[in-house]
Order: structure tokens, then C-alpha cells, then sequence
């Protein structure tokens, strides 16, 4: 049986120290609200540091914030206190299931379009313009839209890169010097991996855009511009969809402003890429 996260912390709030205590009125005054929240976004609304919080996940015998929220996720199930995609489409058809998917998806891509800041767009596009190369990175899923995104740019120039493994993606990043870009992808802001290539990267003094869903959280801090995802994955819907649709929506966002700076190079790279790949097609 899933271990009762709610309960636990309700019986253990003697345990608890004054910051904890808070933590703990918060969760259990507003728990699906915790849900979607980085370790920060909590803190935050706590009052407290970021520490508090996750000595509260200890004192809980846990090993940190994402093993709660997972914990808290099932809590939340059993109490029925949320909705979850996954249990709504139960009662659904296929037909159903098939409009949920979609209604999901064109509003993970609202609002990230909502929350586009232009100007930061810009700042990004013309780093990308003058870098030496421009590098993506990526956990997990997340790995994915690096990925993708590497993809769609080796279309059309040739200082692009992508490596899968964490470690050569450690290596890769302190390689990197102040005239390289570094694309990090990461939906939490908290992933132990991205935030120890961030380090790395930041000490590098490369330029630093960091893909995420958060505005506030260990990722952001390390980085040098911060573009917003408008998707609230669950802890127990890691690699949705739709958080993937938010995230390659910006990467397309640059990729086509930077077309549209660079028409000749565009142009005369797609023309030679296009070519050497025709022969591969019936």
C-alpha cells in the first residue's frame, strides 16, 4: 500500500522544527497546489529557505523533494483531493481520452505563448547568432527536446551538438568557453544531474538558457536567461506530452526568428543538407 504522505505528516509534526512546522501547515492546508511547486516555489510560500525544506523531507525518512512530491502525489489520489488525468480518463471512451490529449496539449502551448517575453527571445537568438557552438542539454525526458532541438538546428548550421549520457554531457560542459551557448532543458529546476552541469557551466562562462517551468528554482539561479514552460506535469506524469509540446514550442520560436535573421545561411545550408539525405528516400 502507498505510503500516506497527508497522515505522516500529521503524526510526526511534534518532530517537526518551527520552519518545518510551517512546511508541513502548508502541504497539508494545500497539497495539490504542492504538486506543481519547485522545492523554491515552496520555500517561498513557507517563508523559509530552501533547506527547511528539505529537512522536512528527511525528517519524513525520505531522501528528498522529488521522492515527496511523488509520495504526496499518491496521497493526494487516495484523498481525492485532486484531479489526475490518468483517473479522470477512466471514465472515459477513447474518443474522450483522444479530446483530453488534445485539449491538454493546446493549452500547455497557450500558455506557454502567454508567457513568452519577446525580448528574451531576441537576447537568445542573437547569442545564438555570434556562438562559437551551441550546445543542448537535457535529463530524462527532458533529454528528448534536447535532442530535438539539436536535431532541427544541425539542419541548418553546423555548430550544434547533443550527447546523451550524463557524464559526456559533464564533459562536454566544461569544454565550453565564453564565445559557446548552453541550452539546458530541465521541467523541475531541481535535477541533481542538470544542476551539477550547470556548475560546471557556469564556471565556464559560456552564455546559459535554461528551458523550465519554474521561475525560481537551482537551475534558474545558475542560469543566464530563463525561458517558461506553461505546463504543471505531475510528479507521477513524468515525460507527458504536453510538457514536451511547451518546451520544443519555444525551441521553434528561436529556431524560427533565427531563419529569419540568417535567410542566405539558412538557405544554402538546408539546400546542402536536404541534398545528401534525398538518396535516402523512395
Amino acid at each position: 500500500m502507498p505510503m500516506d504522505i497527508l497522515y505522516a505528516i500529521k503524526i510526526n509534526m511534534n518532530d517537526f522544527t518551527k520552519g518545518e512546522k510551517r512546511v508541513a501547515e502548508y502541504v497539508l492546508t494545500h497539497p495539490s497546489e504542492v504538486l506543481h511547486m519547485s522545492i523554491s516555489d515552496l520555500s517561498d510560500k513557507c517563508e523559509t529557505g530552501d533547506t527547511t525544506v528539505f529537512r522536512f523531507c528527511r525528517t519524513l525518512n525520505l531522501n528528498g523533494y522529488q521522492e515527496f512530491k511523488i509520495h504526496l502525489a499518491q496521497s493526494v489520489s487516495l484523498h481525492n483531493a485532486a484531479e489526475f488525468p490518468g483517473e479522470d480518463a477512466k471514465k472515459d471512451d477513447l474518443a474522450g481520452v483522444a479530446d483530453r490529449v488534445l485539449e491538454t496539449s493546446i493549452s500547455s502551448l497557450k500558455e506557454t505563448h502567454s508567457l513568452l517575453d519577446l525580448q528574451k527571445i531576441e537576447e537568445v537568438v542573437s547569442h545564438f547568432c555570434q556562438a562559437r557552438t551551441i550546445r543542448f542539454f537535457g535529463m530524462g525526458a527532458s533529454y528528448l527536446s534536447a535532442q530535438e532541438s539539436h536535431y532541427k538546428f544541425l539542419r541548418i548550421t553546423d555548430n550544434t551538438s547533443c550527447v546523451m549520457d550524463p557524464h559526456f554531457q559533464t564533459m562536454a560542459a566544461a569544454l565550453m568557453t565564453p564565445e559557446d551557448v548552453a541550452v539546458m532543458f530541465t521541467h523541475s529546476g531541481s535535477s541533481k544531474d542538470a544542476i551539477h552541469i550547470l556548475q560546471t557551466l557556469r564556471q565556464t562562462g559560456c552564455y546559459i538558457i535554461c528551458i523550465t517551468r519554474f521561475k525560481k528554482s537551482p537551475a534558474t539561479e545558475l542560469s543566464d536567461v530563463v525561458l517558461l514552460c506553461g505546463d504543471n506535469e505531475a510528479p507521477m506524469q513524468g515525460g507527458s506530452f504536453s510538457a514536451r509540446v511547451a518546451q520544443l514550442y519555444i525551441t521553434d520560436v528561436i529556431y524560427s526568428e533565427y531563419c529569419r535573421q540568417n535567410p542566405d545561411k539558412v538557405s544554402r545550408n538546408q539546400i546542402a543538407t536536404s541534398s545528401v539525405v534525398a538518396n535516402k528516400l523512395l
